[in-house]
């Protein structure tokens, strides 16, 4: 156990100093089995979308629109540009554990 302290291994999400809740954890899953191939959430690094780490952090979106809840479900729901829409793979309940994963990040 000590090996985990001084390593700085731990549960918890860097960003919130605490681990994920039940939802988060949810939508961790939920990205990285949907999103994960064109987004990174936690590296600075893009792929063939826009890197989302820490896009709820900021006050635009990579598209410009404001950075909020409803237009983050509007683009998963509906998708935009070369994104696909999701509204017809994922419920309300599974895309809102996504943004509630992404507000971690």
């Amino acid at each position: 156990m000590a090996v985990a302290v001084f390593c700085g291994c731990s549960d918890n999400n860097k960003k919130l100093g605490r681990p994920l809740n039940a939802q988060e954890k949810r939508g961790e899953k939920l990205f990285a089995s949907n999103c994960k191939k064109c987004h990174a959430a936690d590296s600075g690094l893009a792929t063939q979308g826009p890197n989302l780490e820490g896009v709820f952090d900021k006050k635009f979106l990579p598209s410009g629109a404001p950075a909020n809840d409803e237009r983050v479900k509007n683009v998963l729901q509906y998708g935009r540009r070369s994104m696909p829409a999701f509204g017809q793979v994922l419920d309300d309940s599974q895309i809102d554990s996504i943004i509630a994963y992404l507000k971690t990040q």
